[in-house]
């Protein structure tokens, strides 16, 4: 019978390090994407404006994860610290972001939940706290 113990003994299943470039791919492409649509001046229905709004930003939002959750390449406790507590923060940063927005209207919050705002955002902290705490080890 396995402990418990031995389920949080194991390292964190990450993926590769080159979903990093993939997860860019992805951010770059949705990117192009977008920006070539608007420069061509293609006309679109409000229904594909939107679709194509959703898929853009799913895209985004796929690549931001594959880069969140791939290995660096020197992969190490003190990184997987790093990283836990950069997840950490990120959650509470949307907690509180969530609550202050709530009790006092700052954020139109048809806007915030259309876009999956809070995902982004959240992810957005989370690259911020992790590469510039990465950056002063």
């Amino acid at each position: 019978m396995p402990k418990v113990t031995d389920y949080f003994n194991k390292p964190l299943n990450l993926l590769p390090n080159y979903f990093k470039k993939i997860g860019l791919g992805f951010i770059l492409a949705s990117v192009v994407f977008v920006v070539s649509v608007k420069i061509s001046g293609i006309h679109l229905s409000v229904e594909k404006k939107e679709m194509m709004k959703t898929i853009s930003r799913d895209v985004v939002l796929l690549g931001m994860m594959f880069i969140a959750f791939s290995k660096e390449k020197d992969e190490d406790e003190l990184t997987m610290l790093i990283r836990m507590k950069a997840l950490a923060s990120a959650f509470v940063y949307i907690v509180i972001f969530k609550i202050v927005s709530d009790v006092f209207g700052i954020i139109d919050q048809e806007l915030i939940e259309n876009m999956n705002g809070y995902f982004f955002q959240m992810m957005i902290w989370y690259f911020f706290v992790y590469y510039s705490a990465k950056l002063l080890r």
